[in-house]
């Protein structure tokens, strides 16, 4: 079942739906199989289980928002649409989309008439930039196994009290 079948319906609130069984407006799985994925949740429930994958993709989700005024865009255009995605009616990153949107609605109809008067701006350089570094840092984050993170943090605060003491030497004449 295809988005273009389905009739938006601001009135009738966010909602994920399967996509194998229910017809929806915006897909919202993972790339592939000919789909973009843009809002796909990128932490595989396959490999850090359900729970795990939400918790990532939740603090994923936030960043973005923060971090990315054109994914707030897409976000915000999401509105009274059906999105679609495979885990329902399993949990699902989607919950966690229409949660934020449920929570941002007077930002939603302040977006709605603004993008109704004039046409959006174009992102500038800096944000495509941070957008890029964001989303580098995430899959670095994703691709790197616990341990060798957990080793990583170690490093570097060994590497920082070496440098605390190095400077109180250099204060104290070496005392």
């Amino acid at each position: 079942m295809s988005g273009s079948e389905h009739i938006k319906d601001e009135q009738q609130g966010t909602i994920v739906v399967n996509l194998h069984k229910d017809e929806y407006d915006v897909y919202i799985g993972r790339a592939g199989r000919g789909k973009v994925g843009y809002f796909g949740n990128p932490f595989d429930v396959r490999v850090f289980g359900r729970e795990e994958s939400l918790r990532r993709y939740e603090e994923y989700f936030l960043r973005r928002i923060e971090e990315e005024p054109v994914f707030r865009e897409k976000i915000l255009e999401l509105r009274g649409k059906r999105l679609g995605c495979f885990c329902k009616p399993r949990k699902c990153h989607g919950d966690i989309i229409v949660a934020w949107l449920e929570q941002h609605e007077e930002e939603l109809i302040a977006t709605a008439r603004k993008n109704g008067r004039a046409q959006r701006e174009q992102p500038d350089e800096k944000s495509i930039k941070r957008a890029k570094q964001f989303h580098l840092r995430m899959l670095a984050r994703k691709l790197t196994p616990e341990p060798v993170r957990t080793e990583m943090r170690t490093v570097q605060e060994r590497d920082h009290e070496l440098y605390v003491e190095r400077q109180r030497t250099l204060l104290t004449g070496g005392d």
